[in-house]
């Protein structure tokens, strides 16, 4: 009936009734599952960016773009508040020094830290008030503690907390703003005693202390506003769950590579390494995969000096050589940058891994050819001057472990 209303072939209408999904639709929808997974199991918090770098973590090769129109179509969106303004206050302003004065750069953890204090309602007990303080560094909330009161005892218990987990050292900055509790004679007191330097923020002005703020307003906006709490005991599990078991460990940060402040502060730890012992470490974890990058470059260098001793004999032959020093350089080069990609991506599949290597190794052909170099002098010392090798051999292999890792932990950004 609806086909002779149509006028349309009956063939034509079960030929679209039945036809088989594409393999771009079938991928669209395997994407549609694994986006509401990541979605719901973050609770509704994670936007299309921070959803698209776990998909890449996990080894799944999508575009930003792609993410943000298949959550469009799923009609799903990241809870959102409307964003702090700032008010300005009449009273007359309290004169103390700025030592962060918005310089939150820092070089390794516990340098700078950040404290505050925010309320948090409740049905039974009303106003309830958590003092957290975060490392600027690993943006990781080091400290915390929930009251019923705003006292400074509440502070003082904070900054207890932090001291048993983290060692202090002297000349530390610790950030607040000008909160009676933080201006308190017994906290100024503590912090002399640590030999910690106390920084204010300017009356009115939260953007001094904007990184433990957007650490309460993540709060508020991804667990606080979403549900409401009965007394203070219900609250305090609610918090604890946020804090240690989603913001710290699991959740993804922009500002430090799409890491968790966990994950990032064990790399901060290990930047304490030296290079040979961090080439060790990871040489450990992945000697196995990387056994067969290691092996094929190596086969592929070895062909090539071989055939450069081969035809050299032959007057045509000298013409190859370049050619053959060029690919055992960018051999050795290409296992080098799969095994940086190994460490930074450890779920990443390996045509993830040798598409990357691979255009790594032709961007950045300057450090593969100083790699090739101090191999080559090595290979040279120990046929030519095997006195020479016993002595300088040990001080090249480590130049390029150190060399090589140096350039690592500096793509880490640490």
């Amino acid at each position: 009936m609806l086909c002779r209303l149509l006028e349309i072939p009956r063939s034509v209408y079960y030929f679209y009734k039945n036809k088989p999904l594409t393999a771009t639709e079938i991928r669209n929808n395997k994407l549609k599952k694994k986006i509401s997974t990541i979605f719901f199991t973050n609770k509704q918090r994670y936007g299309a960016t921070k959803i698209h770098q776990v998909l890449l973590k996990e080894g799944i090769s999508v575009s930003l773009k792609h993410v943000q129109k298949l959550m469009k179509q799923l009609n799903l969106r990241s809870i959102v508040v409307k964003k702090y303004r700032p008010q300005r206050s009449n009273k007359p302003i309290i004169s103390k020094e700025n030592l962060l004065n918005q310089d939150f750069s820092t070089e390794t953890i516990c340098e700078k830290w950040a404290a505050d204090i925010t309320y948090i309602p409740t049905k039974k007990n009303g106003w309830c008030y958590l003092s957290s303080i975060m490392d600027l560094h690993t943006k990781k909330i080091i400290s915390y503690t929930f009251s019923k009161r705003m006292t400074v005892d509440c502070v003082i218990q904070t900054l207890n907390k932090a001291k048993i987990h983290y060692h202090i050292p002297e000349g530390m900055i610790l950030h607040t703003d000008l909160g009676s509790q933080y201006t308190a004679r017994e906290v100024e007191q503590w912090l002399k005693t640590n030999k910690i330097r106390h920084s204010y923020s300017r009356k009115g002005t939260p953007y001094d202390n904007a990184g433990i703020e957007s650490f309460h307003a993540s709060l508020k906006k991804e667990e606080v506003y979403t549900t409401s709490y009965s007394d203070f005991e219900e609250a305090n599990r609610a918090l604890f769950s946020y804090i240690e078991g989603f913001y710290n460990r699991n959740r993804i940060h922009s500002s430090i590579h799409y890491l968790t402040p966990q994950e990032f502060e064990e790399l901060a730890k290990e930047k304490s390494f030296s290079p040979v012992r961090l080439f060790i470490k990871t040489f450990r974890q992945f000697w196995l995969k990387g056994f067969f990058y290691w092996l094929f470059a190596w086969i592929v260098s070895v062909i090539m000096i071989f055939d450069c001793f081969f035809f050299i004999r032959f007057s045509y032959g000298k013409w190859l050589i370049p050619l053959f020093v060029l690919l055992a350089c960018l051999s050795v080069s290409f296992s080098i940058n799969c095994w940086y990609f190994q460490v930074r991506n450890p779920a990443s599949k390996p045509n993830q891994v040798l598409r990357i290597a691979f255009y790594y190794t032709l961007k950045k052909w300057y450090v593969s050819l100083l790699d090739f170099l101090l191999l080559t002098s090595l290979f040279l010392f120990f046929f030519v001057k095997p006195q020479w090798c016993i002595l300088l051999g040990p001080s090249i292999v480590f130049g390029l472990i150190y060399f090589n890792n140096r350039k690592l932990m500096r793509t880490m950004d640490l």
